[in-house]
């Protein structure tokens, strides 16, 4: 591998897609190489689950400083796809190796997993270095899907070397060709995709670029919106924060208001009840004592008449007494002695018989 001519080319971006073949364990050599060969030419590298029984994912990313993903579909939720990335990312795809059941889907048209949706997508030139079982380049089916691929104007699929079969031990395997050569048959299907480009609906790698351009474009959009929605979320929170504290503290407010009000009111109205009942007792306690009075004294006048009332009757009828009595004795016993009037001078005038025995 040292000293391999790395041929020119200008490609910026390349995918390179590593599928289930024993070749597979040749990648971090090879990876090596092209970044030796091509610094300012950027990699990302998609393994298949097949391929990593031969190479592993960490070790291709030590040499690469770089996620290396892996060809199925994420079980967590995620924010940007990765077959839509893997589709309009590059600017030509390698596949290496291919091994016989990646190039049948693809050809097939299958979709089920991101690199194969991605490669079913995209406009970037592919090239696949096949790496088939002994026999396989010729089968039935292998020709049929070289076929189908063949329809395609941005797909080349390179045959395989003969070389030695790891299982018969024989000079029957079909090996993929060296990296190199892929890279270069890979340059002119993009030499020539330009040109059939040129001749009519413009050129592969300027739609390509406006392919680009347009992605890069709805992914500003798309964060200007999300930093946009962001603002007005966060300005929106704040003012309905605000907002809320203004009315607490109205409510407050009102409530502290409403309750000092109330309290007054019942202060007010205590006062009144305390003062009128303090008043209607004393207007009582005046007109008890009043009536009190005006009872003692009308008791005590009546009292002091009757009394007068009662010694004028007494004298009177001790005058009227005293005045009979007197009367009485002059009768019976006649004239008096002027000195001595309780002794009769005279003779007893003799009592008048009443007709009666």
């Amino acid at each position: 591998m040292p000293g391999t001519q790395a041929p020119p080319t200008g490609i910026e971006r390349l995918l390179l897609v590593g599928t289930g073949s024993s070749n597979a364990s040749f990648l971090p050599l090879w990876v090596n190489w092209f970044q030796v060969s091509y610094p300012k030419t950027e990699l990302r590298i998609v393994l298949t689950r097949s391929a990593q029984r031969f190479v592993t994912r960490e070790g291709l990313s030590v040499l690469t400083n770089r996620v290396v993903f892996e060809d199925a579909w994420s079980e967590e939720p995620q924010a940007r796809k990765l077959h839509v990335e893997l589709a309009n990312w590059p600017d030509a795809v390698a596949v290496y190796p291919a091994g016989m059941h990646f190039i049948a889907r693809l050809a097939l048209g299958l979709a089920d997993t991101p690199a194969v949706m991605a490669l079913q997508c995209t406009e970037a030139p592919i090239a696949l270095a096949a790496a088939l079982p002994p026999g396989g380049w010729e089968s039935a089916a292998m020709r049929g899907h070289r076929a189908a691929l063949a329809e395609r104007p941005n797909v080349t699929v390179v045959p395989p070397v003969t070389g030695l079969s790891m299982t018969t031990g024989k000079r029957d395997g079909n090996q993929p060709v060296p990296l190199p050569r892929l890279i270069g048959s890979l340059e002119e299907l993009r030499v020539r995709m330009g040109k059939a480009g040129d001749g009519g609906t413009g050129t592969h790698a300027g739609g390509v670029g406006a392919a680009r351009a347009t992605t890069q474009t709805h992914a500003s959009a798309t964060r200007a919106a999300t930093e946009t929605h962001a603002s007005t979320a966060g300005a929106t929170t704040q003012t309905h924060a605000s907002a809320t504290r203004a009315t607490a503290e109205t409510h407050a407010s009102t409530a502290g208001a409403t309750t000092q009000t109330h309290a007054s009111a019942t202060r007010a109205a205590t006062e009144t009840h305390a003062s009128a009942a303090g008043a209607s007792a004393e207007t009582h306690a005046g007109t008890a004592r009043a009536t009190t009075q005006t009872h003692a004294g009308t008791a005590r006048a009546t009292t002091q008449t009757h009394a007068s009332a009662t010694r004028a009757a007494a004298e009177t009828y001790a005058g009227t007494a005293r005045a009979a009595d007197a009367a009485a004795a002059s009768e019976i016993s006649g004239p008096t002695d002027p000195s001595n009037p309780t002794h009769p001078t005279g003779p007893a005038t003799p009592l008048k018989s009443s007709g009666r025995a």
